[in-house]
């Protein structure tokens, strides 16, 4: 399902419905659409009865049979005084809330303290409610056909046994970037289960969940008591920090993940990666991030990882030049060797080197003198990104590449995970 809508999604793009607002990672992060489109949009959604959009702050008023009939409901910063609340439809299947414009969230307590009669609800979305004792209440049980339960940067550090009565649920976002939580045994009951969001500890129990897609973010120590074998379907994985009794984190247990796509660890300063050569039979990995010290790169590292797309290298301290390797990998195409990555003085760069390079981000030191690229290296490069340096540094760039404008900011998007030491 998610294949189909990203061709979907792109389609749209290429014909100028939908605008692209941001690429990270040289995927598109987010969209928008202009705004004479999203009228339109509005317009008909209301002439269907498809959705209806609440703002308190532009004073909505709208048909009350309308709303009280309407599936679809969208709140933007909701008052005492919502119209939603005076108008409770029981037959609602998608409930949006958002808080654009600061709003407290006290009326998220009384949105909750009515979900117990939604039972027709499939998608919920209260981003930013925040419970009592940092746990949802029992009640959550009982909308037994949700798919999409978000609650991003909403504090929740519990969930109530009663999770297990979601057996339809797809995907389930608990993120909050100072916030861990701890998953009950229940959720190994959610064989629905595509998408797991949050910092989570303590031993999780997701063997069973075979259409795992997506899980952001689980500690390493706990990873390592999870049989990656049922997770077949994993494609992204984030996991942070080191294992107790060692010093370097494995890729045997990764090597499992077959259609495994996006990678990203980070190991704390003391410690380092070991070989990376499990990782070839990851066949459709495209995106590689690894925070931490690599003691070698493969030497064939284009056939370990040859559809890699995405690299990144932080504190490697690599003692070789690490561009007579990575100038072979047939198809990557953004390259950001972070602080730290190599401690030599020079890099070099073949005429045959990064033949489908386009993004390129260097954060070099100052200790590093010379960037040597022969003529023909590196044709279709687009961005590039070098620190500006001081007056003591003896760095000399090719001429050719002064010219070539920075990535935007967004190309390289800063995540909570690059402040974690």
């Amino acid at each position: 399902m998610e294949d189909v809508a990203k061709d979907n999604i792109h389609e749209l793009i290429n014909r100028s419905l939908i605008q692209i607002g941001k690429i990270s990672w040289g995927r598109v992060a987010t969209c928008r659409v202009h705004d004479l489109l999203r009228e339109l949009a509005i317009e008909k959604a209301r002439e269907l009865n498809l959705l209806y959009i609440y703002d308190q702050m532009k004073h909505s008023t709208g048909n009350s049979s309308v709303i009280a009939s309407c599936r679809r409901e969208a709140l933007y910063s909701p008052a005492e005084n919502c119209l939603w609340l005076r108008l409770f439809n029981p037959s609602l299947r998608s409930l949006l809330s958002f808080d654009p414009y600061g709003y407290k969230w006290d009326i998220m307590m009384k949105i909750t303290d009515v979900y117990i009669k939604l039972r027709f609800l499939r998608v919920l979305k209260l981003d930013g409610y925040r419970p009592e004792n940092w746990s949802l209440r029992e009640e959550i049980g009982k909308l037994i056909h949700l798919k999409y339960l978000g609650l991003r940067e909403s504090y929740v550090k519990y969930l109530p046994r009663s999770i297990l009565n979601l057996r339809r649920l797809q995907t389930l976002d608990l993120f909050s970037p100072d916030m861990e939580v701890e998953l009950p045994y229940e959720i190994s009951k959610l064989h629905e289960l595509r998408h797991l969001f949050g910092k989570f500890y303590g031993n999780l129990e997701i063997d069973s969940l075979r259409k795992l897609q997506s899980l952001k973010y689980v500690r390493s120590k706990f990873w390592i008591s999870i049989n990656t074998e049922k997770l077949g379907n994993l494609r992204e994985l984030w996991i942070l920090g080191t294992l107790e009794t060692t010093n370097e984190f494995h890729f045997d247990s990764i090597a499992k993940l077959k259609r495994l796509e996006q990678l990203v660890v980070k190991v704390r300063r003391n410690a380092c990666f070991a070989s990376l050569q499990p990782l070839t039979r990851c066949s459709n990995l495209m995106d590689l991030r690894l925070y931490g010290k690599i003691e070698k790169l493969p030497e064939d590292i284009h056939n370990v990882l040859p559809n890699l797309e995405c690299l990144l290298l932080n504190n490697s301290y690599l003692e070789d030049d690490p561009m007579p390797l990575l100038e072979k990998l047939p198809s990557l195409m953004i390259l950001h060797l972070g602080s730290e990555f190599y401690n030599g003085k020079n890099l070099f760069c073949s005429a045959q080197g990064f033949r489908h390079l386009e993004i390129l981000k260097l954060d070099v030191k100052d200790e590093l003198e010379e960037w040597q690229v022969e003529e023909g290296a590196m044709p279709r490069l687009q961005r590039l990104s070098i620190p500006k340096q001081n007056r003591n540094s003896k760095l000399r760039i090719p001429d050719r590449f002064k010219s070539i404008p920075p990535p935007a900011e967004c190309d390289f998007e800063r995540h909570w995970f690059d402040y974690i030491k």
